[in-house]
């Protein structure tokens, strides 16, 4: 315990969610109702006090401009406000500190409003050469941008080469191939982000050429596919299986996926 003339103080709102949530769910296997409802109501109030206190919009910010145009806050105190952590200023360390881990419980937690504006802030980290963006924290970055853009960030996170240690490939893909409109709305094109020597990402797009199937297990692109059931014997390892939480329902169509 360490005395601070600003006060108490926390970075990670997202890292103080779940252990909240681990709470909840451990009461929850435990089925001990008391400890299980300790963890909902506390995993609700730190996210209602992520979106008041650290999470900054046009249209809902506590802390004027200009800072409140870093749409995030790194460490809150007793009696001031800090854009940046303990360990560093680089942007994806702010933003991202308030992102991870990505687990069930961030859904709630990163408002798609939030992340519309905010994902401009933080996508300047592509153009920073020194010191340059890690591949580890891009990986952050992309799973946040899957909050608004899924296609684009699912072929972005198939580049990255290694992942935080905090993180895992399969950690990652899951997260944005379950994001709403992945797999469930018509068809669109495949995209992949190129990043130039600009501050922020390019989008180029190219039309799918792979037929859809109207009427699938989990929207129009999705198939009903026993392989799913084992994939260590299937030949796409078990990718987009699960669609829609149906072991044998699988997304198909999109680039690197099966055809429909």
């Amino acid at each position: 315990v360490f005395m601070f003339g600003d006060g108490k103080n926390q970075e990670s709102t997202s890292e103080s969610v779940n252990g909240w949530y681990a709470i909840y769910l451990y009461g929850l296997v435990m089925e001990n109702s008391r400890l299980k409802d300790l963890g909902r109501l506390m995993t609700a109030l730190e996210i209602r006090a992520a979106w008041r206190y650290w999470q900054m919009t046009d249209a809902d910010s506590i802390f004027p401009k200009p800072f409140a145009d870093h749409k995030a806050v790194g460490i809150q105190w007793s009696t001031k406000v800090d854009y940046g952590t303990w360990f560093g200023a680089n942007v994806e360390f702010i933003h991202c500190i308030q992102m991870l881990p990505f687990t069930p419980i961030s859904e709630e937690l990163l408002r798609e409003e939030w992340i519309k504006e905010e994902y401009n802030v933080l996508a300047e980290a592509y153009g920073r050469t020194d010191p340059p963006l890690s591949e580890e924290w891009k990986g952050y970055i992309i799973m946040a941008h899957a909050v608004i853009d899924p296609h684009t960030a699912y072929g972005d996170a198939l580049q990255l080469p290694r992942y935080d240690d905090g993180n895992t490939k399969s950690n990652t893909l899951y997260w944005i191939a379950t994001r709403p409109g992945m797999g469930g709305g018509p068809p669109g094109p495949t995209t992949t982000t190129t990043h130039g020597p600009t501050n922020h990402p390019t989008t180029t797009s190219s039309t799918t050429t792979k037929k859809p199937n109207p009427g699938g297990c989990c929207g129009d692109n999705s198939i009903t596919d026993a392989r799913c059931n084992d994939p260590g014997s299937d030949p796409f390892g078990g990718l987009g299986c699960r669609a829609c939480d149906i072991m044998d329902c699988r997304f198909c169509g999109f680039d690197g996926f099966p055809d429909c």
